[in-house]
């Protein structure tokens, strides 16, 4: 078997996925993807043959659900297919990557799926997707965030998603140009910290709306490449769009608000977010809301969908990573 554990990825906000677990492997060799025996990613991207496969979700609300892809193995090569496949598997399309394995029997280049849904998505994937393991050791990142709380003479933290017109049905998905009249009004009163979606900066859109938040008064932007879930640490509150990072926010018992664009369509979790937090239209005013934000109240719904963050879930699945690189 081929030396080391492979964490490739393309962007920082995928990195902050994988940091808990490279920090915690570092007496092991860390080697390109291709030349490891087990590769962790936060990505989409296709397996790796021959090694063992661990994908570690890096975004839900977007996902409706369980539309996060899924490599399984199927004869010879990967072939993608997603975990919504499984029930259209039973129409019996002819399309390749919606018919079942051959074979359910456990092959070296299956991925091993790191749920990070909750028992509630769990039990549903454990029953449809009978050749993947669905691993439980929860959010990997939010992991690290035992005893987060939010801080009242902390900053409203924005989070404006980047404006991809593929997803939700909206010809403007991002909150960044729409909402940035009233966060820079809100910073007249609160605090705000901006953290820019990465993809965001290096798509280079709305570059006239970013200077303008760069100079405006009460407003300080973190940069793109930070790890969103270190600038949670003694926020007021979250403002976010169409970002997963509000969901994951309220699962951190941090008040949450949604900015909503017309047109744009909120399904999955972002419509049962959308039911319990507060949500404004462009050129409403924020101020009241960011002045006394509203604490979570639905923990329950929170903790059925995501596996309550405990810190030592990152070091059983780190040894049981070692384990796979050494069978």
């Amino acid at each position: 078997m081929r030396p080391g554990i492979g964490f490739p990825h393309r962007h920082p906000h995928e990195a902050a996925h994988l940091r808990p677990l490279m920090d915690r492997l570092q007496d092991v060799l860390v080697a390109p993807p291709r030349e490891a025996s087990v590769v962790v990613q936060a990505a989409s991207d296709p397996p790796v043959r021959g090694a063992w496969n661990v994908q570690i979700f890096h975004g839900l609300g977007d996902k409706a659900y369980t539309l996060n892809p899924l490599f399984l193995q199927r004869g010879r090569f990967p072939r993608l297919r997603t975990a919504m496949n499984a029930p259209l598997a039973a129409l019996r399309l002819p399309a390749p990557f919606l018919r079942p394995p051959r074979s359910l029997r456990p092959r070296r280049s299956r991925y091993q799926q790191l749920n990070a849904y909750g028992p509630r998505w769990r039990d549903l994937l454990e029953e449809r997707v009978r050749d993947a393991h669905i691993s439980r050791f929860g959010h990997v990142a939010l992991n690290e965030l035992g005893g987060l709380a939010s801080d009242p003479d902390g900053p409203v933290v924005w989070m404006p998603t980047w404006d991809n017109r593929r997803y939700l049905g909206g010809p403007e998905q991002s909150s960044l140009r729409t909402f940035s009249g009233a966060v820079m009004e809100l910073a007249r009163h609160v605090p705000v910290l901006v953290k820019l979606h990465p993809l965001t900066v290096s798509h280079n859109q709305q570059a006239e709306v970013r200077r303008r938040l760069a100079s405006a008064p009460g407003i300080t932007l973190a940069p793109a490449g930070e790890s969103p879930y270190r600038l949670l640490e003694g926020a007021r509150a979250v403002l976010t769009d169409t970002s997963s990072l509000g969901f994951e926010a309220y699962c951190s018992d941090l008040p949450v608000a949604l900015a909503k664009n017309p047109g744009v369509t909120l399904g999955g979790l972002h419509a049962e977010l959308d039911e319990r937090v507060p949500g404004f239209a462009p050129g409403q005013a924020l101020r009241s809301w960011g002045e006394a934000p509203e604490q979570p109240d639905d923990t329950a719904w929170a903790r059925d969908l995501l596996d309550v963050p405990v810190p030592g879930r990152n070091d059983a699945f780190a040894a049981d990573l070692r384990s796979r690189m050494l069978e």
